[in-house]
């Protein structure tokens, strides 16, 4: 089998593979809808039911958000902090010697630690209290046996002082 020249050949038949519409119809955007032979009316629904979905739970948590927020300002107001939370948001620095003073708070533990340690204080002046009464009354008891002589020795509120 040979193939033919070219010219020997018959011509093809045209053929239309699209159907011929005209443009007016399909541009026209009076229609309701314009792309509803693109997109289906079943995705377009599960669209409109997507984006109905995250507006609303876009609504929900700003609302619980917006909550939050007025808690907070409310909580915040209670402390009497807000003044000195918009005071620090002008970037102030704190001076060296204060800044010292927080890092030094925050490695004992914060404000629990500071509760602690005023803790720890309080039972330390509760043992010195003791002391200093019963050394008090060491002190009485040993003048109250001395001599008249060597008793120019009294006892004030404060501790032992001489006799004026």
């Amino acid at each position: 089998m040979r193939v033919p020249p070219p010219s020997s050949l018959a011509p093809i038949p045209s053929f239309s593979m699209v159907k011929p519409v005209a443009m007016a119809e399909v541009l026209d955007a009076s229609k309701e809808k314009l792309f509803s032979s693109l997109v289906p009316d079943s995705s377009a629904k599960a669209l409109s039911r997507y984006t109905e979905m995250v507006d609303d739970i876009t609504r929900s948590l700003a609302e619980k958000l917006q909550q939050g927020s007025e808690l907070a300002r409310v909580r915040l107001k209670e402390m009497d902090l807000p003044d000195s939370l918009y005071a620090l948001e002008g970037n102030v620095s704190l001076p060296e010697d204060l800044k010292e003073d927080v890092e030094a708070v925050q490695i004992s533990g914060g404000p629990a630690g500071l509760e602690a340690e005023l803790q720890q204080l309080r039972d330390l002046r509760r043992v010195n209290q003791s002391c200093w009464s019963k050394l008090k009354s060491f002190c009485k008891r040993k003048l109250e046996r001395m001599p008249n002589s060597e008793a120019n020795l009294e006892l004030d509120g404060h501790g032992l002082s001489p006799a004026l």
